[in-house]
């Protein structure tokens, strides 16, 4: 997935916490057989979470990363792909 862009997104939880973070905006090709041209997603990442994976968001707007989940289907982990 390739990183086109982030946005700073902060909010509260139902029980007035807040959270903070940015979305990271990524796009990737389409599998020919299942159509044509980009998909586009978006992924929130709290700053603990930029913080736990050692990241700089804004380096990673254009470079390819590798999105790992754990198993509430949440972004555990992201790389820069090889």
């Amino acid at each position: 997935m390739k990183v086109v862009g982030y946005r700073k997104s902060d909010f509260r939880t139902k029980d007035g916490t807040e959270i903070k973070g940015y979305n990271l905006y990524l796009t990737e090709p389409i599998v020919a057989e299942d159509g044509k041209g980009t998909s586009t997603e978006h992924l929130y990442l709290s700053e603990k979470k930029i913080a736990d994976n050692n990241l700089d968001l804004s380096t990673l707007v254009g470079k390819e990363i590798v999105v790992t989940y754990n198993k509430w289907a949440k972004p555990e982990r992201i790389f820069l792909s090889k």
